[in-house]
């Protein structure tokens, strides 16, 4: 029972990680995020601030919608071909990026593993997904806000002035790369739905995988599945739900206390 239960908890969790793994890496195997940070440059309009904003905007939507693992992982090495051919130094693109995959992963529970665990938590306290954003939203906007408002003040000096004429987005095959981009579109409004994560991750996978067999085979054989990480992940569970029922859930809850006031709170 106790391990029908565990995995009744964890398995959707998995499953939502290979699934918007595979989405993820056929996404960036189209060319999504190259034409996306390309159309960046274009926007920015030769202004150094305003295309590190519209890369942090981009940085924000893909760790919302395709968990943080992607914009660490794949935007990352994008938005640094990006600034090098614009003439811009990396770092401030790098960083934000990077940053950004951590704290603009609070809103919703499929920018984040550990989002998807507690919404299985608030479902049993009977808290649907409405209510998750509605108490995630100010954190998750205060968490973006510090996070850019300390890196434009790091980096002033590179975002000051112009950068160089934007270069075009590499070639890409155009049908694999507006289907896989209208399926990238959709899953944000799908999940926000609240339907379990899983559900539509899984259905957009099998979509692109279909549309990937069909434009380019060879494709699927760059995809990584991160199964060492679903085996170490099961593991984990394994060992932190043992742990718990010996006493380590006790102990940290006393640990952590109880109450709402301000040194509860810091105390946490």
């Amino acid at each position: 029972m106790d391990a029908a239960l565990l995995a009744e908890r964890v398995g959707p969790v998995l499953a939502f990680l290979v699934a918007v793994t595979i989405v993820a890496e056929i996404s960036d195997e189209a060319g999504v995020f190259d034409v996306a940070a390309h159309w960046a440059a274009r926007a920015g309009r030769h202004r150094r601030w305003r295309l590190w904003a519209l890369v942090v905007a981009l940085a924000c939507v893909s760790t919302m919608v395709l968990s943080l693992d992607t914009t660490a992982v794949l935007l990352t090495p994008v938005v640094i071909t990006l600034a090098r051919q614009v003439g811009m130094s990396a770092a401030p693109f790098v960083m934000a990026t990077v940053w950004l995959a951590n704290t603009a992963s609070l809103l919703l529970p499929v920018s984040n593993l550990t989002n998807l665990l507690a919404l299985h938590q608030f479902h049993a306290l009977g808290v649907d997904f409405a209510a998750y954003v509605s108490l995630m939203w100010r954190p998750a906007l205060a968490a973006i806000a510090a996070t850019v408002v300390v890196l434009a003040t790091l980096h002033r000096s590179h975002l000051r002035g112009q950068y160089a004429v934007e270069p075009p987005a590499e070639p890409h095959d155009r049908v694999l790369l507006l289907g896989a981009a209208a399926v990238c579109l959709a899953l944000g409004p799908v999940f926000a739905t609240g339907i379990v994560p899983a559900v539509p991750a899984g259905a957009a996978a099998v979509l692109l995988l279909l549309l990937a067999t069909w434009r380019d085979r060879t494709l699927l054989r760059r995809i990584s599945v991160p199964w060492a990480t679903v085996v170490g992940v099961c593991v984990l569970f394994v060992v932190i739900d043992v742990a718990g029922r010996h006493g380590l859930t006790d102990l940290l809850r006393d640990w952590a206390g109880t109450g709402a006031g301000g040194a509860d709170l810091l105390r946490v």
